[in-house]
Parts: C-alpha cells; structure tokens; sequence
C-alpha cells in the first residue's frame, strides 16, 4: 500500500493542523520535510517505546542511507539537524560512552546554580519590559526569546564579546526557509562559534559546563576524553534543548493564560502553586 505522506509547512503557519493529524492518526506518520520523507510520532507513549527500543536507530551515519551516499549533504536545509555526533543522534556503545561523558556535567548541583540566572534574567527583561513607552508588547520577542538565550549564554559561559551575535547565528540555523546555501554558511558560522567558545574556556577555564564537557573523561571505560567534534556537537545539542523548546513552552505559556482569565488572575493572586523540580 502506497503512502502519501503529510507535507509539512515550513513556514510553521499550519503548525496546528499539521498537530492535530499527527495526534490524531494510529501510529507512526510518513511526513516530508523540506523534500525528504521520515516518520514522525504524534503518541508519547509510542515515542517512549521507540526510544528505548534498542531496534531503533537516529545515528544516520549507520542507518540512513541516503545520508550514507552523501545525497542529502549541502542539499538539504536541515542537514545539520542529523549530522550532529552527540547523544541526540549517537546509537548503541558510542550512545553510552556519551552518557558516561557528559551526565556529570549535569549534575544536581549545576542544575540549581542555573536559579539565580533564571531569576535575574527575568528580572532584568520584566524591568525593561515595564520601561516601554508602547502599550502593545511582542512579549515572544521581547521576553520569550530572550531568557533562554540569556540562561544559556551563563549556563555554557559565553563571554560577552560572543554573546552579541549568538541569538542571530542560532535563529539561521534553524531557519526552515533557508536554502542549501544559506543553511550551510549558517551551520559554518555556529561552528566557528562554538569553536572559538572552547578555544577561549581552554586558554581560560571557568565554572560553566563548557570548561567541565572539556575536562571530561570516560573513567568507566577508556578513559577518553570528548573529541573536538563531540564536544561542539554536545554544546549544540545544549544550545537546541534549552532554547527553541523553551522559547515555544514560554510563548505557549503566556499564551495559555491570557486566553484564560480565570487562570490569569489565580496567578497574579498567588492561587496557584509553583513546585520546583531539580
């Protein structure tokens, strides 16, 4: 039986029908993004099976074919969505030495240091915010956007003569619009992004999680360290959990409240409580 598969918008503006088919349909869905066909898990609870299903593979340097021939390198826009050599796409042995590399890196302890930089970040954009002369605010793009990349930017420690181009160096990244061209020059910029960032923490060593990826080692095995393209790949793995996720749970959020009064005005009278998880 032939398949037709869910093309998806890259624009993102039918983001909400192309949800509703995905939750909707028994079982995996064949989509096409951006020309090239993949299965795409609208149920959790399927998600989670797969997952850790060691039958299941995301390493496309063992499993993809297409990739494996080259056919998809500097054509495809997302490329470096798959291209990456972290846990996201690492499978079997390589998969768990990447654990044992990086896990301690995320420690309980680093988790809650992330508080204070989360707490007065938001402050700091809340006080600008209020400063507005405009009664009408983009609170995605003035507050959304803005606190993950500020979080992140403290979390990996990036120096502040990085940090002025860091946001528009990501944003082109994942620009679903971009052409061949212009994802390949965006990919070549974050890594030399991400490359002078650990050249600075080598000459320089800090306490943030890019000093520590560095220093890592893999005590329960061989004793090796992160490659250089381990570790930059493990930096932007950091950089795509923690900002795009972020920035739609954020919008998403706000969203949510405005659209419910009643909710609204249970926060703004503490009716609510908030539980902190580390």
């Amino acid at each position: 039986m032939e398949h037709h598969p869910l093309v998806l918008d890259p624009t993102g503006r039918s983001r909400l029908q192309e949800e509703q088919a995905l939750h909707a349909a028994d079982g995996p869905v064949l989509v096409d993004i951006l020309g090239e066909k993949a299965w795409a898990i609208g149920s959790q609870e399927l998600l989670m099976r797969l997952l850790t299903d060691d039958r299941v593979s995301k390493d496309p340097r063992q499993h993809w074919p297409r990739f494996i021939s080259g056919e998809i390198v500097g054509k495809w826009p997302l490329y470096i969505q798959v291209a990456v050599n972290n846990m996201f796409t690492a499978y079997g042995t390589d998969h768990r030495r990447l654990r044992r590399l990086v896990s301690p890196a995320f420690s309980t302890r680093r988790t809650a240091q992330l508080i204070p930089s989360v707490i007065g970040n938001t402050d700091l954009l809340l006080d600008q915010i209020a400063g507005l002369s405009t009664h009408v605010v983009d609170l995605r793009e003035a507050f959304a956007a803005q606190l993950p990349v500020a979080v992140i930017s403290d979390l990996l420690g990036i120096p502040q003569t990085l940090r002025t181009g860091f946001r528009t160096t990501i944003d082109r990244m994942w620009n679903t619009t971009s052409t061949p061209a212009e994802a390949v020059q965006a990919t070549q910029d974050v890594y030399k992004m991400l490359s002078d960032l650990v050249a600075q923490k080598r000459s320089a060593p800090a306490d943030d999680l890019t000093t520590v990826l560095i220093a890592s080692r893999d005590d329960e095995g061989d004793g090796s360290a992160l490659t250089e393209e381990e570790l930059t790949d493990t930096l932007l793995l950091v950089i795509a959990a923690g900002y795009e996720t972020t920035i739609n749970l954020l919008d998403s959020a706000i969203t949510a409240l405005l659209a419910n009064p009643g909710q609204l005005t249970k926060v703004l009278h503490g009716e609510v409580t908030w539980v902190r998880i580390l």
